[in-house]
């Protein structure tokens, strides 16, 4: 990121809300060009996103994961710099391209690939790009979004864990799914031990009848086969590991 760091027309901010960690990130924050540095020391996720959009004045903003990895170039900045200069008065989101690595799956973002509509459409199995790719543009409108998000009000309150998926497609609606590509490369890490949504059994269900609902007759008939799909290849896997914990306790 030290592309990002160094660019005059950009700036990078870190939060952080760990409690054992507080003082070694804080010596961390003062060893690299951070713009700011905001700390809540034990405090909630929400805490956390509210130190982000309490302190937001950019025309832009991307929300970085602390366990991922970003990357530009120079040139990359300058030809960033310039599309979002350009797109100034569209209000539209811009995506970084994106891979996706999990215990099983790799999964490539291609920016210049059409986003399926509706965005919900592909989030079981996730195929679609992670929200910390995309990058928002500051004003009421997204603002707003986020902070129905962050505080779970309507339909994020049902989505929980899945949230960012209703945060997206709201946004892609607002804008008829209009969205610029740009450089640079994100890499999310997604830790399937630790998510969270894997056993929120009410949310994912709502997530499928939401999706259900904003999808057309022949989506709906793909999407079941995958729901199929999907239900049958989990129930097999945990048979395997069942057999195999029997196999290993004899």
């Amino acid at each position: 990121m030290k592309s990002i760091f160094e660019h005059n027309q950009t700036k990078v901010v870190l939060c952080d809300n760990s409690l054992s960690d507080c003082n070694k990130i804080k010596a961390l924050s003062t060893k690299f060009n951070f713009s700011d540095a905001y700390f809540t020391p034990g405090g909630s996720i929400k805490d956390n996103y509210y130190s982000v959009f309490d302190n937001l004045n950019s025309q832009y903003f991307c929300i970085f994961h602390d366990d991922d990895i970003v990357h530009f170039t120079d040139e990359n900045v300058d030809d960033l710099i310039s599309v979002l200069s350009q797109n100034l008065n569209k209000n539209i989101l811009h995506l970084i391209s994106s891979l996706s690595i999990s215990e099983n799956l790799m999964y490539v973002s291609v920016p210049k690939r059409e986003i399926v509509k509706p965005y919900a459409l592909h989030s079981i199995p996730y195929r679609n790009p992670f929200y910390p790719a995309w990058i928002y543009p500051n004003n009421n409108q997204t603002i707003n979004e986020w902070h129905k998000c962050i505080n779970a009000i309507g339909h994020y309150r049902l989505a929980r864990k899945y949230s960012d998926v209703f945060l997206l497609q709201k946004l892609l609606e607002d804008t008829g799914y209009e969205y610029s590509s740009v450089p640079g490369l994100y890499f999310h890490i997604h830790h399937q031990t630790n998510d969270g949504a894997k056993l929120d059994i009410q949310a994912k269900l709502y997530l499928v009848l939401f999706t259900f609902l904003k999808s057309d007759f022949k989506q709906r008939i793909a999407y079941i086969m995958t729901l199929v799909l999907v239900s049958l290849k989990y129930m097999i896997n945990k048979l395997y590991l069942i057999s195999m914990e029997s196999d290993t306790g004899r």
